[in-house]
This record gives structure tokens, sequence and C-alpha cells, in this order.
């Protein structure tokens, strides 16, 4: 498919998330962009754009990000778009194995100049675990910072926050009280509530 770079990285498909709630994340993305006839030229993307996709492994698998980009390139061929697919298996707000935060923003994000990005981060973040102040608190501090040096560096940035993704805690049972997906929940709600007062959309 034309209009695409690739970011090398660790390709990872995360075996807990069910892959009909990935597609499901996919068409909300492309029907929260689109309108019929785009709106008659109010598509959300632009001519010139470049996107990118930034997370983890559900980022880094190129499920949701290439429907996104389908949908683009096939409904608008004659616009000039590229797409950046930033996802790296693992990754937390601060980083993991593609280098610390300020390396993959300095090399996954801004060596692109993206006028519009998506994030996605947060599976990884909470552990795993039942929720822990402390690890979000790590969590909430470190989204922060990357809000922050988006805005230093690209302050010009169309930018949607993605809640995290519904974990599987039906086919597999949790193995805590109220399930993992509960704390992924709440995390959504803190990015929410950051989209809000930063000015960014938020799906």
């Amino acid at each position: 498919m034309k209009n695409r770079l690739r970011v090398p990285g660790e390709a990872s498909i995360l075996s807990a998330m069910k892959r009909s709630s990935i597609l499901a994340l996919g068409f909300a993305l492309i029907i929260a962009t689109s309108s019929p006839a785009a709106e008659k030229s109010g598509f959300y993307l632009k001519d010139g754009d470049r996107v990118v996709f930034y997370g983890d492994s559900i980022t880094d698998q190129r499920l949701y990000t290439t429907f996104v980009e389908t949908f683009a390139v096939t409904r608008f061929p004659r616009m000039k778009l590229t797409f950046v697919h930033s996802g790296w298996g693992g990754d937390t707000v601060n980083g993991g194995g593609g280098g610390p935060i300020d390396l993959r923003l300095k090399r996954d994000v801004f060596a692109y100049s993206p006028t519009v990005m998506t994030i996605m981060l947060g599976m990884n973040d909470g552990s795993y675990r039942s929720f822990d102040e402390r690890i979000f608190t790590t969590y909430r501090k470190g989204y922060e910072h990357i809000i922050a040096s988006l805005k230093e560096n690209a302050p010009n940035l169309r930018l949607t926050l993605i809640r995290p993704s519904p974990f599987d805690d039906v086919t597999q049972p949790p193995k805590f009280e109220g399930g993992y997906n509960q704390v992924l929940v709440r995390y959504g709600e803190f990015v929410k509530e950051l989209a809000g007062r930063d000015g960014a959309s938020v799906r």
C-alpha cells in the first residue's frame, strides 16, 4: 500500500486481548474520523498530513492502524498522506524495549514531523495486577511528561488520546478481584480527563 513508512519494532500480539476487541477499536477510529462524504471535504485528515500512531503492542500489531490508513487512502486517493506506525511491544509511558520515552519520542515521533498523532498506552502500565495507587501515579506522571514534550516540540500537533483497550477477563478468569479490565477502565478515565485538560481528542 502506498504512503506508508514502517518503523522497526518487535512485532508482538497481546494474547490476552480478544481479536474482536481490537477489530472494534479499529472500526471505532474510522467512524470517529469520518462521516458521510467526509462532510463534503470536512474529513479530519488534511492533504499533506503526516500521521504517527504511537503505542505498545496493540499499535505494533498494525491492525487498527491499518484500518484507518486503508480507509483514508481508498476514500481519498488524491490526498497526500503519510502514516508512521510507531508501536513497540511492551511499551509504557516511560518507554520500554525501544528505549526510554524521550528517545522514543525523538526517534519515532519528532523525526517524522507529524501533524497528527494518536497515543494508545496503558495496557502494560498497570502491571497486570489490581489497582495500585503508586503504579497509577507513575502512569499519570509519565503520560503528562509525554504531553508536555509534545507541546514543546510539536505545538501545532493535532492529538488524539486513545483509552486503553479492554482486557479479556472473560475467557481467562481474573487472577484477582475485579479483574484487570476494571483497572484499565480507571486508567481510561484519567486519559479522558487528560485529553480534556490539554485540548486533545479522546477515543
